[in-house]
């Protein structure tokens, strides 16, 4: 229900979620950047399981580990950097998050 209430439409943005609107575009277009090293077209069930092709493996696209290390890898990292605080910041923004996600 929090998260829900960050992304209320009649409320104004908040930055918690325009951090997790902001990390959530990055991932997205990291994992499906054709030249990423932790693509979905570099994911074994890619070439494997749909024969390289998009529309089958997002058709059935399974995100365990075993089937998507990449995008685990993408997640893994998004995550890190959002546990990151900037060069002059009190707050990372995962900080930021979990503060307004409390309240």
């Amino acid at each position: 229900d929090a998260v829900v209430a960050l992304f209320d439409p009649r409320k104004p943005e908040s930055e918690a979620a325009r951090l997790l609107k902001e990390t959530a575009t990055l991932l997205d277009d990291d994992y499906f950047d054709t030249n990423g090293d932790s693509c979905i077209f570099k994911e074994p069930a890619h070439s494997i399981d749909f024969s390289n092709d998009l529309n089958a493996h997002l058709g059935h696209f399974n995100v365990s580990a075993e089937h998507s290390p990449k995008l685990h890898e993408l997640i893994t990292t998004h995550w890190n950097d959002l546990r990151k605080r900037k060069r002059g910041e009190d707050k990372s923004p995962a900080e930021i998050i979990a503060a307004e996600l409390e309240n």
